[in-house]
């Protein structure tokens, strides 16, 4: 996939994810930052947004260029947005920002920088029958969840909403009366 954000150590028993000292590194720094702009200056400012965007963009493309892990940039930018949201940024820039990466988005994927792979999962969101190599196998996985949470609910759920067909859900429900029978 070409995922390099899992780091082995000779001698140490596990991996290492760096996303997570990133993730620390980056709320603290933020963090600061926001306090900054707060007490010196203006967090509705022009000037002051373009601080917090070039922070955004220095680290997270930093991020995915060096580990090729958009699950954990993804995540990064969910911190940047809540805790800009709660610092008190103006809400026009959030609009600005989800319109601005909408369009983004649109670019890279209408220019093939997207990786194809990267693609098939984000398409994998809206038609899981077009699932050729498990790339949805956590949206399958929350379905098994939902279902043995609530087999009713769950699945009439995923049927309503298009997440599941109803062969999916057969499926589904044909496998945890086999583990109920098993028990």
């Amino acid at each position: 996939t070409g995922n390099r954000a899992w780091l082995g150590l000779k001698n140490f028993p596990v991996n290492l994810q760096p996303v997570e000292i990133v993730k620390i590194t980056f709320i603290i720094v933020l963090a600061r930052q926001l306090q900054y702009l707060q007490e010196q200056r203006d967090l509705k400012s022009i000037p002051s947004v373009g601080m917090l965007a070039g922070h955004l963009v220095l680290v997270v493309g930093l991020y995915a260029a060096i580990s090729g892990d958009m699950g954990s940039a993804l995540v990064l930018i969910f911190i940047f947005a809540c805790m800009c949201f709660v610092a008190g940024v103006a809400k026009r820039w959030f609009v600005l920002g989800l319109l601005g990466g909408g369009f983004a988005f649109y670019v890279l994927w209408e220019t093939d920088k997207i990786n194809p792979y990267m693609k098939d999962r984000f398409l994998t969101l809206f038609d899981h029958n077009m699932d050729p190599l498990g790339i949805g196998w956590q949206q399958t996985r929350s379905y098994a969840v939902a279902l043995r949470l609530g087999t009713a609910c769950g699945s009439a759920t995923a049927f309503s909403l298009g997440l599941a067909t109803k062969e999916k859900i057969d499926e589904l429900l044909a496998r945890k009366e086999k583990e109920l029978m098993e028990i």
